[in-house]
């Protein structure tokens, strides 16, 4: 019960971080928008052996979360989550690729081991560019913007009905843990003869939910129409700063800092 609840207040505390009053959260979403765009192709553009040309690219992330005031802790968590996905990929090439490349004193250092070490990078930048993009823009103005951006509408609609489900589906399955709790003599969590029934009844709830949700859209006017929302225009302000931006990031993809900054000092 106590990750369900952690859980919840971790997904609102994404939408209470956006509503912010930052530089970065002044910033027009196109821009911002623009700026993450350019900044996650060049990092995952980079071949496997050249690790340390995204060594600069981690600046980002650290820079945006400063100006923005945005906690590091709960990007961290964030990323956490999706790292058991990316691990399983990246430890693959430890077997696939045993090519030693050069040694590192006694250690061999492979091909495997530098695309197994340039994947967790990619990925923990890449994630962590769009958590920043997510911790300083609302969901609607996102989509919003990805509508006048000429995105599909209904893959806007979709996005955004996705996101608000999620708090529906957590809360549905916080009644059924405080329920199942209530039933099992004290034991804690979930027995795993009853998973398989708990997630089923969790499934089939969340279809109701959705059906009783639609029907209240329906019934307060709603057509399939999505309205994008356009609160201000884009300023100079906001062109500089995602030129400039933008430009820092391929000027990193064409010259590798750290090999030019190994041969001044």
């Amino acid at each position: 019960m106590a990750n369900l609840s952690s859980a919840m207040k971790s997904f609102c505390l994404l939408e209470q971080l956006a509503e912010g009053n930052s530089p970065l959260h002044r910033l027009h979403p196109g821009a911002k928008l623009a700026i993450t765009l350019v900044y996650v192709v060049c990092v995952i553009s980079f071949p496997a052996s050249s690790l340390s040309a995204l060594v600069p690219f981690t600046a980002y992330p650290i820079v945006a979360m400063a100006l923005s005031g945005t906690p590091w802790k709960p990007l961290l968590q964030r990323i956490a989550v999706a790292m058991p996905f990316v691990l399983f990929t990246a430890l693959s090439n430890l077997l696939l690729n045993r090519r030693v490349l050069y040694f590192l004193g006694p250690l061999p250092v492979t091909g495997g081991l530098l695309a197994c070490l340039s994947i967790v990078l990619k990925a923990f930048l890449t994630v962590g560019a769009v958590l920043v993009l997510i911790a300083t823009t609302s969901m609607e103005t996102l989509t919003g913007q990805l509508v006048r951006l000429h995105v599909p509408k209904i893959l806007c609609l979709q996005l955004t009905m996705t996101y608000r489900y999620i708090s529906v589906l957590i809360q549905q399955a916080q009644r059924m843990y405080a329920a199942y709790q209530l039933r099992s003599c004290g034991k804690k969590g979930i027995q795993m003869r009853d998973m398989g029934c708990f997630l089923g009844q969790l499934l089939l709830r969340s279809f109701d939910q959705a059906e009783r949700i639609y029907c209240a859209m329906k019934c307060r006017g709603y057509d399939g129409t999505y309205h994008a929302e356009c609160r201000w225009p884009v300023t100079a302000r906001d062109a500089e700063a995602a030129c400039v931006a933008s430009a820092a990031f391929l000027l990193l993809r064409v010259f590798n800092l750290s090999v030019l900054l190994g041969k001044l000092i």
